[in-house]
């Protein structure tokens, strides 16, 4: 990724999310079923309306979190371990999920116990 971005805009972080999934933007619009002018409007700014489910179906392309995306708040990305654990959840009944979610805190109240020292 030679290019540097300005992470601070919306046009920005597109530019940045589809360089660093290696992907490019005319790969994009066939992943997206739009034209590739649209994604060029995307990164350069002069779009005028980004529908949400373009932004949505770009971050699950490219794994980047679509409300980083869009406003750079919350972590660009989550690891997809973390993304298998919450699907797994999810799919759990609440009584099950409930253990398992106490079985994970148990799991971590040792390191927490570490970063405290």
């Amino acid at each position: 990724m030679a290019e540097e971005h300005d992470l601070t805009t919306k046009n920005g972080r597109i530019a940045f999310v589809i360089d660093a999934s290696d992907h490019t933007p005319s790969s994009i619009s066939r992943l997206l079923h739009c034209a590739p002018a649209a994604i060029y409007q995307w990164i350069d700014g002069s779009t005028k309306n980004l529908k949400e489910d373009h932004l949505w179906n770009l971050a699950d392309i490219t794994g980047y979190e679509a409300r980083w995306i869009s406003t750079g708040e919350g972590p660009a990305r989550i690891d997809p371990s973390i993304r298998h654990v919450e699907r797994v959840l999810i799919a759990m009944q609440p009584e099950a999920r409930y253990t398992a979610v106490r079985l994970i805190d148990t799991l971590v109240e040792p390191f927490k116990k570490q970063d405290i020292q």
